[in-house]
Order: C-alpha cells, then sequence, then structure tokens
C-alpha cells in the first residue's frame, strides 16, 4: 500500500511540475544557508532535473526531492529497478532520469515508469559507473573494469568503446559534454581522454595533469575542463595547457573526489575534509565547523536556481550563498 502511494505521488508531482513547463526553474530552490536532508543517506550521486527537483542515487536505490515541499519519493527494486544498489544518476536534456546500477546495467524513468536495460541487451557490462546524457539526444555509459569500458546508445543502436578502438582504459569513473559537443572523460588510472566523434586523445601526468589517477571531471560553460585527482589536488586545462592547485593554492585538502563547475564561473570540490570553493582567485572552504554534515564530500550538483548540494556519509548538504 506505501509503495503504491508513493507511485501515485510520484506521478502527480511530475504532472504538476510540467504543468509549470519542462525549463530551468527560476523560482527560489533553497533558502540562503545551509539546508541539510540527513534522512537521504547512503547516496553515491545526485542531480537536478529541469524543474528543480532533486534525484540521489546509492545503496538505497534511487530517491526523488521536491526542495520546495519537502516531498520525497523512494525508488527500489519494488518499484521497476532492475536493483536497489545505483553508482550514478542523470537527468537527460529530455528530462528522462538515467540510473547506473551495480552490476545490474542501467535504467531510465520516464515519470511514469523504469525500462532497464543489461547485458545481451545492448550493454555487454552491467556495472555502471558513470552516466553522461548529452545535447544530440545520445547517453553515455562508463563501466568499471571488465568487458567494455564505454557505450553509447543513440535510442536504437548501440556503440560500444574499449581499448582496442581509443580508450585508454576499460575503468571509466566521469564524463561530461563539452560546449563543443566534445565528450571528456575520466577513466580510473590512465588520465582522462576527449572524443571529438571520430578520434580519440588522452591526456596523463606526462601532459600537465597532476595525476592519472582520477576522481572526477567537469566542464565549464567557457569549454575549461576540471579534474579531480585522487590524492594530488585539482587540475585546469584551459585547451592549450594544464594548470593544477593543490592545498599549498588553498585547497583544503589534496585528496578530492568530487567536482562541479558552477554558471558563475566558479568551481567546487569536494574533498575527505570538507569542500572548497575557488573563483579564479580566491578560495574558500568549508567543513563541518561552517554547517556542512560531514566533511567527506563524494559528489557536487549545482540546483537551477545556484544551490550547491553535496552528498556526504551523513546525509546531503545544500548551501545557497547569499546574492543568489
Amino acid at each position: 500500500m506505501e509503495k503504491a502511494r508513493q507511485r501515485l505521488l510520484s506521478f502527480f508531482l511530475m504532472l504538476t511540475l510540467a504543468a509549470a513547463g519542462c525549463v530551468k526553474s527560476t523560482e527560489v530552490l533553497f533558502e540562503p544557508g545551509w539546508t541539510h536532508y540527513e534522512d537521504i543517506t547512503l547516496m553515491r550521486d545526485l542531480s537536478f532535473d529541469q524543474r528543480g527537483c532533486l534525484w540521489a542515487a546509492g545503496y538505497k536505490g534511487v530517491v526523488m526531492l521536491d526542495p520546495r515541499t519537502g516531498s520525497l519519493v523512494r525508488y527500489t527494486a519494488e518499484d521497476g529497478l532492475p536493483r536497489t544498489d545505483a553508482w550514478c544518476v542523470e537527468v537527460a536534456p529530455d528530462g528522462r532520469i538515467w540510473v547506473g546500477l551495480r552490476r545490474a546495467g542501467a535504467s531510465s524513468f520516464d515519470g511514469e515508469e523504469w525500462a532497464s536495460y543489461a547485458a545481451g541487451e545492448g550493454l555487454v557490462n552491467d556495472d555502471i559507473s558513470s552516466i553522461t546524457a548529452c545535447s544530440d539526444g545520445t547517453v553515455w555509459f562508463g563501466t568499471k573494469e571488465g568487458k567494455g569500458g564505454l557505450e553509447r546508445y543513440d535510442g536504437s543502436d548501440w556503440n560500444i568503446f574499449t581499448k582496442e578502438n581509443g580508450l585508454a582504459e576499460r575503468y571509466v569513473v566521469d564524463m561530461a559534454e563539452a560546449p563543443d559537443g566534445k565528450l571528456w572523460l575520466a577513466t580510473y588510472s590512465k588520465g582522462v581522454g576527449c572524443f571529438d566523434g571520430a578520434t580519440w586523445k588522452f591526456y596523463t601526468q606526462a601532459d600537465g595533469l597532476a595525476s592519472g589517477w582520477i576522481q572526477a571531471l567537469d566542464v565549464a560553460s567557457d569549454g575549461t575542463v576540471w579534474v579531480a585527482t585522487t590524492s594530488s589536488g585539482i587540475s585546469r586545462f584551459d585547451g592549450t595547457r594544464w594548470k593544477s592547485f593543490t592545498v599549498s593554492d588553498g585547497l583544503i585538502d589534496n585528496t578530492t573526489f568530487a567536482i562541479r563547475t558552477h554558471t558563475d564561473g566558479s568551481v567546487w570540490i569536494g574533498t575527505s575534509k570538507g569542500v572548497s570553493h575557488f573563483d579564479g582567485v580566491n578560495w574558500i572552504s568549508y567543513t563541518t565547523a561552517d554547517g556542512l554534515v560531514d566533511n567527506n564530500v563524494e559528489q557536487i550538483s549545482i540546483a537551477p536556481d545556484g544551490t550547491v548540494c553535496f552528498v556526504t556519509g551523513l546525509g546531503i548538504s545544500c548551501l545557497k550563498l547569499e546574492g543568489e
């Protein structure tokens, strides 16, 4: 009965939000300061849809939260997911929700029901570590070590990229689409790569990257590429050269897990000791002493109203700075 009620709530919530138009929300989603969701725990990833709803994925499945009302809906294997344990979540430009599952393939949600994709049904590896939905309608799936590596789905056909046809490594930890349509990806231990639709170019420590061991990457609206490394701080690529930043520059910790560029041009970095914010000149860091629910920041997402949300081991913390 409870699951049926949640599905009905989700359906009507989607209808209500859709009635407002599937465009980026300009309304206030969060009040200035910190907002915490300590009941949303054991999450690995989060993303905002065009209507301002937060989607989180992790050990306990998928959660949709409307920050305006506090309405929360959970999705597990009982609701159509092939497995509750999820690695990542991505919101496509058409509003569809994509979820990468641990050893259970990928699932997509159209607002009413889940569709699933498993090995033998297009995918060649069921362990989906990252997903990026691009502006041209294609969806890219990064996998953990094993068969495959990177897979592209255009709605009907699947294309597979492995070490044999260009990838430096099969373990893809993160991806992002650049403004020029190129795909950037981070590998677990072989640096980062860029795909222009025909050829791959990879960058390693020998090219100026702080380390070949990568945790995350993002591409800013001006095309600048930002990379979070496992234990060597972060690196920035301006299209010509790499520049790295560590604790000596203002970063709170060199062990970085997440990185996200803001619409204002600044960058947020999640580390094992809190989160750092860099506007190109100044560094500001936030820890539990400043209001963060936990210092271990594993993922970051930016809400449509500019609020920055962090996945931590003890829940989700969201920070809206004054003036946003």
